[in-house]
Formats: structure tokens, C-alpha cells, sequence
């Protein structure tokens, strides 16, 4: 019977910031050293586990070669798109790259997945965080109540909810609008969901997000600093690529052109189909 493969963490840490580790490949008898500045092993951006699958031949998917463009180049395509649907990404120039939100369902799942997609399970859940947004802010915790577990108490909930609020427009002033962003799926027993919203006052958003239970109640939901965005680097001057750095893969890419009208047009490429957006 083959012998189970074994690995061993000789040495690893970090301090908030940085991270180094030492890891022995038994069977191999390889040894990988590695250090970084990204703080957490998991990061989606930490190259190692391409690395690793490197080192056991397995060919991997090379970073594509980023074309700098100057900041002036970049912030041509910052703003809105909009697709036919009514789903938008928001395009924010950085320094090297261009930094990409998504609200509404489909423009959420692509940002965190590279998927442009509904979901009707996942719809289901944004009409009821928009439900219970609501139902907070206009004090009904009795309405409330029934979208959360048995442990929480209508005391406890009015408690925190009111302090929520209260929070907020002290801070930020009035009350403008509530928007879903979307929800997104979770790998986890506990949480099998998770619902971002955008809550605008006149001086300021305030970002939420609610987790789900399998049973479809809220288990737990807390304020979050920013939506959830990804990184997109040029490969020419109007095509700009996600990569994933722990997979090795392209996960998405997007172009954004003007139109004869002087309108730029973001196209999304997925398989033979394409997805595209205007600026507005």
C-alpha cells in the first residue's frame, strides 16, 4: 500500500505584515523557503500553491506581461458601466492598475469570480437583505425578528439595530438610499451565504454585510470597510487582466473602447459570449 504523502511547516510566521515560512516535501525531499509581504498564507494573491504544483511538473499559468501605463492613461476609463440588465461596475484608477466593483448580482459575482451570472437562490437572499435593511431603519423588529436564528431576542435586536442607525447619522447625517450589491456563496458548514449592502447617508456609504445560515436565517452580519473589488492590470492599452496568483489562471478580462459616439463601451469576454456595458 503507497505510504500517505507527507509534508511538513518547519518554520513559519509573520507579524501582521510580512510572512515567511519554511516547508519539506518528504517524499520529494524538496525544500520550499519562501517570505513575503503579503500577512496571510490564504491570500488569493500568494503565489506559493502555484509554486508548489510547480516543483511536482505540473505546468502552470505564467502572470501575463503588464504594459505600464502612465496614470493619465488609466483614468480614461474610470467611471460607471452599465449593462442592459441594469448591472454596473465602477472603475477606479490606481496607480498600475484599475481597481473594479460590481453592484448588482451578476456585476458582483464577476468582480468576486470572474462569473457574469444570476442565481435565483442568491436574488431570493438580496430581496430579503433589502427586506431587512428596511425593516431596521423603520424600527419593525418584530418583522425583523423572523429572518434571524432562535438565539437572538427582539430586546437584543432593537438594542442594535437602533444603536446602528444612530451611529450613522450622527456621523454621516441623513438617510439617502439602500443598495444591494449582491450575495455571494460561502464554502462553510456554518454560513452558506453572504449578502453585501450599500447603505448611502448624505456624507458617507457604510458598507454591511449579512451572512446566512443553511436553515435561511441570518446568522450573523457586521459593517465591513470596503465592497469587494478586484485588481485588473493592462495587458495592451485597453485590455486589462484579472490574475489569480495562488491558482495560476486568468480568471477574467475586460476592454474598454470608445465608441463612435465618444461613449466607452466595456466588453467582457466569457467563452463565445461577451457582455458589455456602457458608460453613463
Amino acid at each position: 500500500m503507497e505510504a500517505a504523502r507527507e509534508d511538513r511547516d518547519l518554520s513559519l510566521g509573520g507579524n501582521g505584515v510580512f510572512n515567511a515560512a519554511v516547508r519539506y516535501h518528504v517524499d520529494e525531499r524538496t525544500a520550499v523557503v519562501y517570505a513575503s509581504n503579503v500577512s496571510e498564507f490564504h491570500d488569493p494573491d500568494y503565489p506559493v500553491p502555484a509554486i508548489e504544483r510547480m516543483l511536482e511538473g505540473e505546468a502552470v499559468q505564467i502572470p501575463p506581461r503588464v504594459l505600464p501605463l502612465a496614470q493619465q492613461q488609466l483614468a480614461q476609463y474610470a467611471g460607471r458601466y452599465q449593462s442592459a440588465a441594469g448591472a454596473v461596475l465602477t472603475v477606479e484608477a490606481k496607480s498600475r492598475f484599475l481597481r473594479v466593483e460590481g453592484e448588482g448580482q451578476e456585476a458582483l459575482s464577476f468582480v468576486a469570480s470572474g462569473l457574469w451570472q444570476k442565481d435565483v437562490s442568491l436574488e431570493a437572499l438580496n430581496v430579503r437583505t433589502a427586506e431587512a435593511v428596511e425593516n431596521s431603519r423603520t424600527h419593525k423588529y418584530d418583522a425583523l425578528l423572523k429572518v434571524y436564528g432562535p438565539e437572538m431576542t427582539a430586546e437584543r435586536l432593537a438594542e442594535s439595530e437602533a444603536l446602528f442607525w444612530k451611529k450613522r447619522h450622527d456621523r454621516y447625517g441623513d438617510y439617502v438610499r439602500t443598495r444591494i450589491l449582491g450575495t455571494l456563496p460561502l464554502r462553510s458548514r456554518k454560513f452558506v451565504s453572504r449578502t453585501i449592502a450599500a447603505i448611502d447617508f448624505e456624507r458617507g456609504i457604510v458598507y454591511r454585510e449579512y451572512l446566512w445560515t443553511p436553515e435561511g436565517k441570518i446568522g450573523d452580519l457586521g459593517p465591513i470597510v470596503a465592497a469587494p473589488s478586484s485588481r485588473y492590470f493592462p495587458e495592451s492599452a485597453s485590455c486589462f487582466v484579472k490574475f489569480e496568483p495562488a491558482a495560476a489562471i486568468v480568471s477574467s478580462r475586460i476592454c474598454l473602447e470608445k465608441n463612435d459616439a465618444g461613449r466607452t463601451i466595456a466588453t467582457i469576454a466569457l467563452g463565445e459570449r461577451r457582455v458589455e456595458l456602457k458608460s453613463f
